[in-house]
């Protein structure tokens, strides 16, 4: 009988992998001769010989014409390329990847960069993981499962369907082509992207001449700063708003047609003018300031309680309880202060409901307080957005941001194409 052929090098790995302790890496692998059986990687010193001798073991599958490989029938000839790496917290650097196939070694990478985990982002990306928030904590989600059932990556070759071109779907493509997947399209009822980010320049007029009116959000607010103590806090959910301009602009080489500029956005002023039915003298209507300062000037100026210390002790009872999460909690982290709002109960009363149905004060002096008709929550965010005192707003129109999407994502959208319903177009099974 002849001598099998050696098979070390059947598995090439990718160069210069770089791998984060406690993190999540792809490995990506590719086959120099067909490879059939089971396959499995490993982490350990780049000399062993054996399997045994390693750190740990990243996973196992079949691949090629065994009867388990059926399910990456995705693959090309069901041997997958791409695979999910969880390193431990404790491994070192300059160990190697290490192909099994059976005891046989089939291929070793060179040696593995191993960084520590960046632990001020981790912590900061943790305060905001939550079951009743947005964020989703995908490497704890793998770490719970088996080793080999997340050890094959799904294959690329699937086609994503984005349903809307506003700015969810827009960000979406954008973290698409950010990590390596580009076959995605857009496909957008109406015939622009942004959805309600828009902005109507009026009678033709271009961006540049200042002649336009926001149809959506106008601004974005940046910091609170107390005048009595001269304490400053940053809203930090709107950071994400300035870095996505940055990135885009980089993206675009900051192009002029597509740069992204914040300019200073004046909220109020003295001389705003002001809710209010009373007109100065020449019809025009009074700022801000002659109203407080002048009562003529003033709707129900001579309003009175029918008991104004039970109005007054009924808005410190209400102030004292939707208190219990405050404007600078929300402004470091909305994500926790809205964990917190919910388990004190903030979503369960508006603040009629919670003087009426919780400290059951009657409708007479609830009526007086708050209106029966605001049947908002008593989840205060509106307050720490507009105490803010530094706001910014984007130069020649909000819609300059989803415009700014435009060179990578215009001609993957299909436009004037509404969805109106999915359902499965085959299904998909296996008999081992």
């Amino acid at each position: 009988m002849s001598e099998p052929i050696p098979r070390l090098a059947s598995i090439t790995f990718q160069d210069d992998i770089e791998a984060e302790a406690g993190g999540l890496h792809n490995i990506h692998i590719s086959y120099n001769t067909p490879l059939d059986g089971e396959l499995s990687i490993h982490y350990g010193p780049c000399d062993i010989e054996a399997s045994t001798d390693c750190h740990h073991t990243l996973g196992r599958t079949h691949v090629g014409n065994h009867p388990l490989a059926k399910r990456h029938i995705a693959y090309t000839d069901q041997r997958p390329s791409r695979f999910v790496w969880l390193p431990p917290t404790d491994i070192s650097s300059d160990g190697c990847l290490h192909a099994f196939s059976g005891d046989v070694v089939v291929g070793r990478s060179t040696p593995v960069t191993v960084k520590s985990r960046q632990q001020r982002r981790w912590t900061a990306a943790a305060d905001i993981m939550d079951a009743e928030g947005p964020w989703f904590d995908g490497v704890a989600y793998l770490k719970e499962k088996e080793p080999d059932e997340v050890f094959v990556a799904k294959t690329k070759s699937q086609t994503i369907g984005i349903l809307g071109g506003g700015m969810s779907g827009l960000m979406t493509a954008h973290l698409l082509d950010s990590v390596g997947f580009h076959d995605w399209n857009i496909v957008e009822a109406s015939g622009r992207i942004g959805g309600r980010v828009h902005t109507a320049y009026l009678n033709g007029t271009r961006p540049d001449e200042y002649q336009y009116q926001e149809m959506g959000p106008m601004r974005f607010p940046v910091s609170i700063t107390y005048p009595d103590t001269n304490e400053t806090l940053k809203i930090n959910d709107h950071k994400m708003v300035f870095q996505l301009a940055d990135v885009l602009n980089d993206q675009n080489s900051h192009n002029p047609d597509y740069a992204v500029k914040f300019i200073e956005w004046i909220q109020s002023s003295a001389n705003a003018p002001t809710s209010t039915t009373k007109r100065r003298p020449d019809g025009t209507i009074p700022g801000v300031t002659e109203v407080q300062d002048k009562p003529r000037y003033q709707d129900n100026a001579n309003l009175t309680y029918s008991n104004a210390t039970a109005v007054y002790e009924a808005t410190a009872a209400y102030e004292k309880w939707s208190s219990k999460v405050s404007i600078a909690e929300m402004a470091k982290n909305v994500y926790r202060a809205h964990k917190k709002a919910v388990d004190e109960g903030l979503f369960d009363f508006s603040e009629a409901g919670y003087l009426n149905y919780a400290l059951k004060l009657n409708k007479n002096i609830t009526d007086q307080v708050d209106s029966f008709l605001d049947d908002s929550p008593s989840w205060l965010y509106d307050n720490e957005y507009f105490s803010a005192t530094n706001w910014r707003t984007i130069d020649m129109g909000l819609t300059r941001l989803p415009a700014a999407f435009g060179p990578q994502v215009i001609n993957r959208t299909i436009f004037q194409t509404s969805v109106q319903g999915q359902y499965p177009t085959y299904t998909l099974s296996s008999k081992y």
